[in-house]
């Protein structure tokens, strides 16, 4: 199989979730002009991969202009260690530096993330007094196998930084892609990020009737859907309906710890009106997730149906 470096691929697209779900903290509308602006913090760990830039932000006034790129919290005293079961540390801690205004604070030194690990991540605020703290255990590995009659033989995948294996080219005329699992120790249940690398200005719609126009209108047309699978589900046919655009995705397979798993449930029930706010795994007065996964990803290219 034919791999490509991602590198320039490497934000992290689940984040847009959090970013999405900050929209009001408020329970009752009434009390906005009184809100106190929480901070935010946004951190992944991967199993078996360097520890990477994680995020600190304040959540900004609905009577201001927003700039995404100013938002971030300088002067912020951050640390991330693995723990026992009883929060004990149990090994080398790692500092980070704040490196931009968007809240980017990137690591001092890169250890390996360890699977079926616990982490903890504290952040202290001085300027506000300000303290933070979450937890996760990083899911084991896992294998992925994807098959298709179009393929020789199924691709077998297991959670690999270093580069991405491409399926090849795929039409919604051709029959499914069939994923199959092994279970992940520690893991929470199963998240697939579908993500369409197009840009949005050249975006054109795999179904037969779409016509330029149409997102003519979308400032910004999703280009990114997620998917979730069971703590106990090891299968799955993905239907071709779930790629709107044509040209080159990226999916992301990931096992991911019962927070992020949470997490991910209780936006979707926010978008549904069925809860208020989603559920954060963040405590000591901040919002925000901090999650362990175990990533794997493959490339395809999917052709418009003349």
């Amino acid at each position: 199989m034919k791999k490509i470096n991602m590198k320039k691929y490497s934000p992290i697209w689940s984040a847009f979730l959090l970013a999405l779900s900050i929209i009001g903290c408020s329970d009752n509308p009434t009390e906005v002009q009184d809100y106190d602006p929480q901070p935010v913090l946004t951190a992944f760990i991967y199993n078996g991969q360097p520890v990477g830039d994680i995020k600190l932000i304040r959540v900004q006034s609905i009577y201001t202009y927003y700039d995404s790129d100013d938002v971030g919290i300088p002067g912020a005293e951050i640390i991330l260690f693995p723990v026992n079961s009883s929060g004990a540390a149990i090994g080398d801690t790692v500092e980070f530096s704040y490196q931009s205004p968007d809240g980017t604070y990137s690591p001092l030194t890169t250890p390996i993330i360890q699977g079926k690990t616990q982490y903890r991540l504290e952040v202290s605020i001085p300027a506000t007094g300000e303290f933070l703290w979450a937890e996760t255990t990083v899911p084991d590995t896992f294998t992925l196998t994807i098959s298709h009659p179009s393929l020789s033989q199924p691709l077998v995948l297991t959670p690999n930084p270093a580069a991405v294996d491409t399926l090849g080219t795929f039409t919604r005329d051709m029959p499914t892609l069939l994923f199959q699992w092994t279970p992940s120790d520690s893991c929470g249940g199963y998240v697939g990020n579908n993500i369409c690398l197009t840009p949005v200005d050249s975006l054109i719609g795999l179904d037969p009737a779409w016509e330029p126009e149409d997102t003519v209108d979308i400032p910004e047309p999703s280009r990114v859907s997620v998917d979730m699978y069971l703590e106990t589900q090891e299968w799955q046919e993905y239907p071709w309906i779930a790629f709107q655009w044509e040209g080159w995705h990226c999916y992301e397979f990931l096992a991911v710890d019962r927070q992020y798993f949470d997490y991910v449930f209780s936006y979707f029930r926010t978008e549904q009106g069925v809860m208020t706010e989603p559920v954060y795994n963040v405590n000591g007065g901040g919002l925000g997730v901090f999650a362990g996964c175990a990533k794997t990803e493959f490339m395809l290219y999917m052709e418009k149906v003349q």
